[in-house]
């Protein structure tokens, strides 16, 4: 159960990013959110549109156009706290790989939903 719930709102997330919809990113995450970069600094977003501002700004240079979700295994860690390790694959329009990554998800309930808090990754 816990494996269906993270794939399920981590692949509604990605398709939140990948079609630039700040009202589905909404709806399968927790805001404040967190990211925690690959240099250890810790980003902290109020709002979804906070959150894809930073995130397209980070990957305009590369062309980015969508990313793929790879693999995922996930982690009961409690009854509302599930622990999701992914790898993706970003692409430009073309659909050349700019990379593969790795990252971390939080994903938390609260106030009767399932969404992802935070996260920390390579990407």
């Amino acid at each position: 159960m816990s494996g269906e719930i993270a794939k399920k709102t981590v692949k509604a997330y990605f398709e939140g990013l990948n079609h630039n919809n700040s009202t589905k990113l909404l709806k399968v995450s927790h805001f404040p959110h967190f990211r925690i970069s690959p240099k250890g600094e810790l980003i902290v977003f109020e709002t979804p549109n906070d959150f894809m501002q930073w995130f397209y700004n980070k990957t305009n240079s590369d062309n980015w156009h969508h990313s793929e979700l790879n693999k995922i295994n996930t982690s009961l860690i409690t009854d509302t706290k599930l622990h999701s390790q992914f790898t993706f694959t970003r692409y430009r329009s073309d659909n050349s790989i700019i990379g593969q990554y790795q990252a971390i998800y939080i994903i938390i309930y609260v106030n009767g939903k399932w969404g992802i808090k935070g996260g920390s990754g390579n990407g």
